[in-house]
């Protein structure tokens, strides 16, 4: 929506400041409506040696196809990221359940009784480690690790085909 306007769903929103140049794309603060939720961008930059983008979201729906119609079970996710790459990948993601569960696709849609859901990524010193922790009433407790290398790869980031992973 253009400045002063309103979005989609009645709140009011104000346009996004944004610089474009040769050598840097800079969108400042902003915030937009995705899947019933709201994201909230606090910085992100690009520049041809780095980027970087900082911000959160809440309340962000997620819902099997065949359950388009049961949003009273959706399950909602909340979260925050700063990440940056300059030159080396460094930062964090972490993803949690508000509220809601899972279901399970099938002739009777089975709910997971998830109570607790988060996802932690940490990249740092050419290594990325990540945290899982879900439970739930048929899901029970699940804990799980994993800590991997990583190495720059023409524009991106790969693992090493022979690295060793931890778990």
């Amino acid at each position: 929506p253009e400045e002063g306007g309103h979005g989609a769903d009645g709140q009011r929103s104000a346009a996004a400041p944004v610089t474009l140049g040769r050598e840097r794309i800079l969108l400042g603060k902003t915030e937009f409506a995705v899947a019933g939720g709201r994201a909230q961008l606090t910085s992100t930059e690009w520049t041809p040696r780095s980027w970087n983008s900082r911000g959160s979201f809440n309340t962000i729906g997620l819902r099997h196809i065949s359950a388009a119609s049961e949003t009273q079970n959706t399950l909602r996710l909340a979260g925050d990221w700063d990440i940056s790459a300059a030159p080396n990948l460094a930062g964090k993601l972490r993803i949690r359940r508000e509220s809601g569960d899972w279901m399970l696709p099938g002739d009777q849609p089975l709910s997971l009784g998830r109570q607790e859901f988060q996802l932690s990524a940490q990249a740092s010193d050419n290594r990325l480690s990540a945290e899982l922790k879900a439970r739930g009433t048929r899901l029970g407790e699940w804990r799980a690790n994993i800590a991997l290398p990583l190495a720059r790869s023409g524009s991106g980031w790969t693992v090493p085909p022979k690295a060793p992973l931890n778990g």
